[in-house]
């Protein structure tokens, strides 16, 4: 599918050059025209305070696009640094979508016999939600076997200079039944790389290729698997880390 949303997006364009050279406009003040969340908003927060620079990426990823770009230009380098911190990923968490939501989301194919989606939250410092990713799986039984299967992945909320550039890797990977039945495909793992790049770094560009494993079984069963995250983080759930080791 591919399709996502970029909160402040046009910045990337506009913007990330004088994030990069280190140029700023230090203002003194905005005016409160982005509602409660704008009023909240230091432009003169401490970079050294992390506390400070998580409360401001809050406030400002609730602003419109335009807002989010005159205010970028104002910050300075160090905050420019620290907010790019902040927003670079650490923590992932997982849960299944929904059936009716995923009904929603999806534009793959109709027809198979099971589906299940699951969503991965990505998040920096401090819970800031830094990308929404999706990972789908369909597949259809016959004979207690596996056969047709469909992945799809995608994303969506990137918080401000983040950017989805697609897939770098998706495939299958089967599993007979049982040992003594390898004509029957028992279970089917989907693994999609997605490949995201950060532009606003002052230190140089940062790119993330986060790597989800979605397994299927022919009874209709599916869950998340081995995992691989770049190194970030653990994926984990809301209550327990999952395994993030090599397939």
């Amino acid at each position: 599918m591919g399709n996502y949303q970029t909160q402040c997006r046009r910045t990337v364009l506009k913007s990330s050059a004088a994030a990069l050279s280190g140029f700023s406009l230090i203002g003194t003040g905005l005016a409160a025209n982005g509602g409660d969340h704008e009023e909240e908003l230091n432009t003169d927060f401490p970079p050294g305070k992390d506390e400070e620079v998580i409360k401001f990426a809050k406030n400002f990823h609730e602003l419109d696009e335009d807002r989010c770009e005159a205010i970028w230009e104002e910050l300075n380098r160090g905050q420019q640094i620290a907010y790019s911190n902040v927003v670079t990923p650490r923590e992932v968490y997982y849960e299944e979508v929904d059936k009716e939501e995923t009904n929603q989301l999806t534009t793959l194919s109709v027809g198979y016999d099971h589906d299940s989606t699951f969503h991965f939250k990505v998040y920096g410092a401090g819970d800031i939600k830094v990308i929404d990713l999706y990972h789908e799986i369909k597949w259809s039984v016959e004979d207690e076997s596996i056969v047709d299967v469909e992945g799809n992945g995608w994303s969506d909320n990137l918080t401000h200079l983040w950017s989805d550039e697609g897939n770098s890797e998706s495939r299958f990977e089967e599993s007979p039944w049982t040992h003594d039945s390898d004509d029957k495909v028992g279970s089917v793992t989907s693994i999609r790389s997605r490949k995201f790049t950060f532009a606003g770094a002052p230190w140089g560009g940062l790119t993330y290729y986060p790597e989800t494993n979605v397994w299927a079984v022919y009874n209709g069963g599916s869950g998340v698997g081995a995992c691989d995250d770049d190194g970030i983080g653990d994926i984990k759930t809301d209550d327990r880390p999952v395994i993030c080791s090599s397939v």
